[in-house]
């Protein structure tokens, strides 16, 4: 199943990918339109995970499978927050906003400020999520919070003097 050539990754990671559901993953595995096999999770032998070939993704993935990208996949699966916020980038200059604004949304979460800002923008924009101006305030004061410089001018531009 998976080589150093073919890695696998975990279904949440393989449906932020796809854009789709966890469940759509496993579906696809069941019906053998997509390579999967059980793995023992992080919590021992009862925590059990299904990891997909990267390869079966192809076609699904709304991006070239590039070298960088395939490197951004395997460390945002592993839980780097700046392979993430990386894959965001990757997804929002191909126009793929809803995938994006979810990648920025996790890396964000971990704090990764370029990330905040990033979603911050997503939701005053409405790329990739419903306009939501308090939630894009929210996203922009916690990256400039963080020192994110842009994301400071950007706040002092949308509040009042």
């Amino acid at each position: 199943m998976p080589t150093l050539d073919n890695p696998a990754i975990r279904t949440p990671t393989a449906a932020m990918l796809a854009g789709v559901t966890t469940r759509s993953i496993l579906r696809w595995i069941e019906d053998g339109t997509m390579t999967g096999e059980q793995c023992a999770g992080r919590r021992g032998a009862t925590d059990v995970v299904w990891k997909v070939a990267l390869d079966s993704l192809k076609g699904r993935i709304p991006l070239t499978l590039d070298e960088q990208i395939v490197q951004h996949i395997i460390h945002a699966d592993e839980g780097d927050p700046a392979a993430k916020n990386a894959l965001g980038l990757s997804f929002y200059a191909a126009g793929q906003y809803s995938i994006a604004a979810g990648w920025f949304e996790a890396a964000a979460r971990q704090g990764h400020v370029d990330a905040m800002d990033w979603l911050g923008n997503c939701y005053l924009k409405g790329q990739g999520v419903s306009r939501d101006k308090a939630l894009g305030l929210k996203w922009l004061s916690e990256a400039a919070a963080h020192g994110h410089a842009v994301a400071q001018h950007r706040v002092d531009a949308l509040l009042p003097g």
